[in-house]
Parts: C-alpha cells; structure tokens; sequence
C-alpha cells in the first residue's frame, strides 16, 4: 500500500521486516529490489536482481538486471546475462530486447539478430527488436534491408531519437542525403 501511495521508503521499511521474517520468499525480494530502484538506489537492486536470478526465478528480475547493466554500460556482463539459459521460459519482451541490445553493444551481432529475431516472432513491431536487427543489417552491410527495418521502427516508435539517428545514418549511407536530413532534424527534435 505504501508503494501505491508513493512512499516507497515506507515501503521499503515494511518490505525489509517481511524478508526478516521469511528471506526465502522470492516475491518480497522482487519488490524490494522495485523499492530500491524508486528510490534511486540502483546498486541495492542491482544485487537483489542477481541473488534472484541465480536462485532461477521469474523475468522480471532478469529483465530489470538487464537495464541495469545496459545502463551503466556493463556490456559483458549483460551479454553474459543475455546469453545465459532461460530456464524457466524466460523469453518475455522485455529479456529478449535487453538481451539484443547487449549482444549488440558487445559486437555479437549474431547474438543480436537472435534475440531480436525471437523479439520480432512474438512481437512484430517491437521498437527493440526492429532497432537491434536494423543496426545489425546494417553493420553487415545490407542497407536496403536495413532502411526498411529502421523504417519499421521509426512507424513503431516516433517518440525515439536513436531510432530517427540510426535510420539517418543508414539513409546517408545510402546516399539519400534528404531522407537523411529529415530524420536527423526528427532525432534532434526529440533529444
């Protein structure tokens, strides 16, 4: 109730004593590591994330250990993460599209089109996957099919610049130096 009335220090406090008394209930954990995170204290999560994901427990901890990485630009550790077995059918949206993007900031672009490719089977226009298999096109050199997949996820999410940036780049590679230009002053307007 704290949490929902946006005390997340009392909750915090609440949620604390509970897992004093039983320190094996997963759920207390999941949500202690939710209050740390909306007070800001990353690193506190962080580690209740990873004690869960090693205990094999459900996405969501998997999913918020991801961001966390990725955020802070931990990329081994996230694609080490990543590429770990989903042992209890862990392949929701979220797991599947922070473990693209860490494949692809690690360089594994196989890795990437993977996740994204299983991203993109659940979710056809998914923002994520369409992104990460975009980039990867491209970095492999196939810009029409790249152009057209960063097209796809421009429709798919207009509000995101580094989508508008990547699809520039690709477009200026192109030599389609307007459709470039337009995209580029879309990315800017959006930082």
């Amino acid at each position: 109730l704290a949490l929902a009335l946006e005390r997340p220090e009392e909750a915090l406090a609440w949620y604390e004593k509970a897992i004093a008394a039983d320190p094996r209930d997963q759920d207390l954990q999941v949500k202690v590591a939710g209050a740390r995170r909306r007070l800001g204290h990353d690193a506190g999560a962080k580690g209740r994330d990873a004690a869960l994901v090693e205990g094999g427990v459900s996405a969501e901890p998997r999913r918020e250990l991801l961001q966390y990485l990725i955020r802070e630009r931990q990329y081994a550790d996230a694609a080490k993460l990543a590429t770990e077995p989903r042992s209890l059918g862990d392949s929701t949206e979220g797991v599947l599209a922070a473990s693209a993007v860490a494949e692809l900031n690690q360089g594994n672009l196989r890795g990437a089109a993977a996740a994204a490719n299983e991203l993109l089977s659940k979710s056809p226009k998914h923002p994520d996957g369409l992104l990460v298999l975009g980039v990867g096109l491209w970095q492999t050199g196939q810009l029409p099919q790249a152009t057209e997949t960063l097209r796809r996820a421009a429709q798919a999410a207009p509000q995101r610049s580094e989508v508008w940036s990547n699809l520039a780049a690709v477009l200026a590679v192109g030599g389609d130096y307007a459709a470039a230009t337009e995209s580029c002053d879309k990315a800017l307007a959006l930082d």
